[in-house]
């Protein structure tokens, strides 16, 4: 019959394997750190205070057991940071703050598009510092807005930015003033636009093949209207 201490043990390496696989969510993550951080401590001080040798006979495999998990823990935070990322405009963003200190120039901070409105150009040494949102679909969607094109002129064989005009396959409510730039799913009958537009993640963009963008103001698109694509 297993013991609890067995049980125990097969749940933290069943959590370590499942943490290699599915995504987890940052409050959990944050818990499974500190949680992960607490195991260490109480190693440490097994290790400090033992009085025989053979009391930590356990101790290479423990070892292997708590690296392990913390492996799948960095596994975990890394796909967390490629796969979400974030930035704030205000007084959360540091940037502005950290070229300032290294004795640089903000040419300037924020751009009427979304998703993107943190992008920010500033000269530090005489060299120019594009900073991103750390938003993933803003820094591929505004590569291809304000770089796509001058690509195209210097490197035309390499890079080709193909712009289409398809017709809108339903019916589209832009709230809010700024430039928006949405994902789009383009064939022969037009572009359909996916109700998900969550923009921190990459795998909502999964079955994209296009950028649609909608100029300032608001206004309500209806379908079967001529609209202008950015194949990708």
């Amino acid at each position: 019959m297993l013991k609890k201490a067995d049980i125990g043990v097969g749940l933290y390496l069943l959590a370590a394997v499942v943490f290699f696989i599915v995504p987890i969510p940052s409050v959990l993550l944050d818990v499974m750190l500190a949680f992960n951080i607490s195991i260490a401590l109480i190693i440490v001080f097994n290790v400090l205070f033992v009085r025989e040798v053979l009391d930590m006979s356990f101790f290479p495999t423990l070892l292997l057991f708590t690296t392990i998990f913390r492996i799948s823990l960095n596994v975990s935070s890394t796909r967390l940071i490629l796969t979400t990322g974030g930035v704030s405009v205000g007084d959360k963003d540091l940037v502005p703050d950290v070229i300032e200190s290294l004795n640089g120039r903000v040419l300037f901070h924020g751009i009427r598009v979304k998703p993107g409105m943190p992008t920010m150009l500033s000269v530090v040494e005489d060299i120019p510092v594009l900073s991103l949102s750390g938003n993933p679909f803003a820094v591929a969607a505004l590569f291809e807005l304000l770089a796509g094109g001058y690509l195209a002129d210097r490197a035309e064989e390499v890079y080709i930015q193909k712009k289409e005009t398809k017709v809108l396959r339903q019916t589209f409510v832009k709230t809010g003033k700024p430039k928006r730039i949405v994902k789009g799913k383009c064939d022969e009958e037009g572009v359909f636009l996916p109700q998900i537009q969550r923009n921190g993640q990459l795998k909502n963009g999964i079955g994209s093949n296009c950028l649609v963008v909608f100029p300032e103001g608001e206004r309500t698109y209806p379908e079967g209207e001529k609209i202008q694509v950015i194949r990708i």
